[in-house]
């Protein structure tokens, strides 16, 4: 067999064996442990990423996701500002991209959390909108990961806490940081990060509202979602959280999603994701 016959074989075999179409899509995830997952995950190796791949593997078969990635635990946007690494990493394009914050920064926290080094909104509005600018320099699909609130049951909530109540003189003096429920203060949240994304054609994933829907309509419970410390996610809640994400950050039919954790039913897993579609 002559060198033409081998290359002209070799055409061939390539034509009809490889995939008729397939595309790649790059990503950029900026966070902190609400990201890489602790107990699942870590900061070199997160696990929030992983389950999109794999949810969106489901999805579309010949889809390769190739990300990138700096989600350092306790993490702000202030933090993420001046961090080495993500300034490298705004500079540069990507298909998308999904910025998470600190889980209490987007609010407005009593003098206590100032003086523990959290100065919340002050800083949230600040840098969030500097990083947004920086980073839809190079890139045009940005998405926010708005995270859920806190467990009521969490060990800063409590009513003998320090930071719990705004000081006297304050114009919120005696009321609590949070706004008291669970409701409202998810409202403080989304809120926040629409008002301080108002300037950029920023997408908002809203995660912990959607946390909040399968509780009401009864498919999950609280417990479900928090790990024990009442703030970081289970894998049922990161999971939950992979599904927004994929969802409103790449723009992808979840109803085709067929990906399930191991751990988690495939029977809850199905309640959830006919809610999150409907």
């Amino acid at each position: 067999m002559n060198r033409i016959t081998i290359l002209f074989t070799w055409a061939l075999v390539s034509v009809f064996t490889s995939p008729a179409w397939s595309r790649e899509l790059s990503v950029l995830f900026l966070g902190n442990s609400y990201t890489h997952l602790p107990g699942y995950g870590t900061a070199e190796d997160p696990a929030l990423p992983r389950m999109i791949q794999e949810i969106a593997k489901s999805i579309e078969p010949d889809l390769h996701i190739n990300y990138e990635f700096n989600v350092p635990g306790g993490y702000s946007f202030e933090r993420h500002y001046y961090n080495d690494q993500t300034k490298v990493l705004i500079t540069k394009s990507y298909d998308h991209v999904i910025l998470q914050g600190h889980s209490i920064e987007a609010l407005e926290l009593t003098p206590w959390w100032e003086r523990s080094g959290n100065r919340g909104v002050k800083s949230f509005s600040t840098y969030l909108p500097k990083i947004l600018d920086i980073v839809f320099q190079n890139n045009s699909d940005v998405t926010l990961y708005v995270n859920w609130g806190w467990g009521l049951q969490h060990e800063m909530l409590t009513d003998d806490h320090p930071g719990l109540r705004f000081p006297e003189g304050s114009d919120k003096e005696g009321q609590t940081w949070f706004g008291g429920d669970k409701d409202t203060l998810q409202n403080q949240i989304d809120e926040s990060y629409r008002f301080h994304t108002q300037n950029h054609n920023a997408k908002l994933a809203l995660v912990g509202r959607a946390w909040l829907k399968l509780q009401e309509n009864g498919i999950v419970s609280e417990s479900e979602l928090y790990r024990a410390d009442w703030s970081h996610a289970t894998l049922l809640g990161g999971y939950i959280s992979a599904l927004i994400l994929t969802r409103d950050a790449l723009g992808m039919d979840i109803s085709k999603n067929t990906f399930v954790p191991a751990g988690i039913s495939p029977e809850k897993a199905k309640s959830i994701l006919e809610a999150l579609i409907n």
